[in-house]
């Protein structure tokens, strides 16, 4: 496999991953705008502000698993793991940045780790930048 073959494999991976992330924080925002509305002046709960935060803090935590599955997947398809649970172990291990070490790729595909982590650290970034979003909207006016 050329080095450009595995970089563009790469590419498209984070790109997919991306456009999966974006979509799915979209779709949140517009069903937690349209769910817990509230009129100027108006004030979360504590109750709600847990209900708000678990639903959000759940939903990203899917988002992220199932961007670690779809790499797995290419790891697994690629055959750079026998048995699926490891292709997810490594995808985990690499998206979070953690990077353990005892599970790698072979020199074929040792870059596509690299892109997994660097896209990773993307979504994590913007999966925080909207948590912050949500704690400062929530938090704007004081608790009844």
């Amino acid at each position: 496999m050329h080095i450009l073959d595995e970089i563009a494999i790469g590419a498209v991976f984070v790109l997919a991953t991306a456009l999966l992330h974006i979509l799915s924080l979209v779709y949140l925002y517009f069903y937690m705008s349209k769910t817990f509305q509230k009129t100027n002046g108006e004030q979360y709960s504590a109750v709600q502000i847990v209900k708000i935060l678990s639903i959000v803090i759940f939903f990203i935590l899917m988002i992220h698993t199932i961007e670690a599955w779809l790499w797995a997947c290419l790891y697994w398809f690629l055959g750079e793991f026998s048995d699926f649970g490891q292709a997810l172990y490594f995808s985990v291990v690499t998206s979070t940045t953690l990077g353990y070490g005892d599970v790698t790729l072979s020199e074929q595909w040792q870059l596509l780790g690299s892109c997994e982590a660097m896209g990773g650290l993307i979504m994590f970034a913007v999966s925080t930048a909207f948590l912050i979003d949500v704690v400062n909207e929530l938090f704007k006016n004081p608790l009844k």
